[in-house]
């Protein structure tokens, strides 16, 4: 099961960018598939508007993307 946004509640706004927005959450649900995130913990979630972004932006996120699962 991948985790959606509906999956954590928005504590708070920590800063905003050219493309998006970053939230400090608090997750809803247990998961064991992605990085082992337990309910209640304290994530970060990145929102990016890839509307704005040209396809060598795009691709630099989705990199950026998999970075952040290996950590």
């Amino acid at each position: 099961m991948s985790l959606t946004v509906r999956d954590f509640e928005i504590i708070s706004k920590i800063g905003a960018g050219s493309y998006g927005v970053v939230y400090k959450v608090k997750s809803k649900v247990e998961n064991k598939l992605e990085g082992d995130i337990k309910v209640g913990e304290i994530c970060v979630m990145k929102q990016v508007d890839l509307g704005k972004m040209s396809a060598n932006e795009w691709k630099e996120a989705h990199k950026e993307t998999l970075i952040h699962k290996t950590l």
